[in-house]
């Protein structure tokens, strides 16, 4: 009688206990079963009693490379060792490759191996057809592991607003942020002006932001960041940091490397914590 899990039993194993099991065998590499095999039936061999017996499903360790006949040496997770065919196993893996291959007639389930749980990973799905078209990832995503802190705005900009006295902060979202409804998903953006956060503005695809100059007049700022805080409430690190600008509207300010924006309609203030007013053309 076996002593391990059964074929249909692989879905219930944790990642915790497939992440140890690998652990305790560093050369080793973790197969499912593409199809059933049966070495008596299957076999080209003349010796099928070497071979194991595979179900549809049944994880195997594989140990070291494939021989020249195209045959691994690998045992199953209730200690039955033997030959298994490279052509009835597929190979499971991670680290933002193709994990596992599943045909379409099959149960929709793959295991997935040595991913680091204690860190966030983003997992994804495509569909393929016969053609070889695939569905983009973000049509089946979702977030294992720690969820941890997410990743800053890119291409932060700080510049003369549309109006005098505004100023117009803009950034580039963060594409590697899962979507809503995950926990990880970015919920808003803070705006930090010399380390004091001034604006949150909602939403995981704001992108700018229309300040008033004169809510500052006290204490007019010189640098802006922007964060990206999720819908558990972590926050992000600074963005790189940019320098506010000091030139009249309309210009350019090579300097500084900022080019001050022209002509700009739409664009909503925000003052003392609310968006107040909104223009069609300036």
């Amino acid at each position: 009688m076996r002593g391990g899990p059964n074929a249909g039993d692989y879905q219930h194993l944790s990642s915790a206990f497939l992440k140890t099991l690998l652990n305790t065998r560093p050369n080793s590499s973790l197969f499912r079963a593409a199809f059933q095999y049966l070495p008596i039936r299957d076999s080209p061999n003349e010796n099928p009693h070497v071979e194991l017996a595979l179900q549809l499903g049944e994880l195997v360790l594989v140990h070291g490379p494939m021989d020249e006949d195209c045959f691994y040496w690998g045992e199953t997770l209730d200690n039955r060792a033997g030959l298994v065919p490279s052509n009835f196993v597929q190979r499971v893996c991670s680290n933002n490759q193709i994990c596992a291959v599943v045909p379409g007639s099959f149960k929709c389930r793959a295991l997935l191996e040595d991913l680091d749980l204690d860190k966030f990973v983003n997992v994804s799905v495509r569909s393929v057809t016969s053609d070889g078209l695939t569905s983009p990832d973000a049509a089946c995503t979702l977030a294992v592991g720690s969820v941890g802190l997410p990743d800053p705005p890119l291409e932060v900009r700080a510049e003369n607003g549309p109006q005098p006295g505004t100023l117009l902060v803009s950034w580039k979202p963060n594409s590697s942020q899962p979507r809503p409804p995950s926990r990880a998903a970015v919920q808003s953006y803070l705006v930090y002006a010399d380390g004091r956060c001034i604006a949150e503005i909602p939403g995981s695809t704001a992108d700018h932001v229309l300040l008033r100059l004169s809510d500052f007049a006290d204490d007019p700022p010189m640098f802006i960041t922007v964060r990206t805080k999720t819908k558990e409430g972590n926050v992000s690190a600074d963005s790189k940091v940019v320098r506010v600008p000091r030139s009249g509207n309309g210009t350019t300010n090579e300097r500084e490397g900022v080019v001050i924006m022209q002509n700009n309609s739409s664009l909503p203030y925000y003052s003392s914590g609310e968006i107040i007013g909104e223009f069609d053309s300036f």
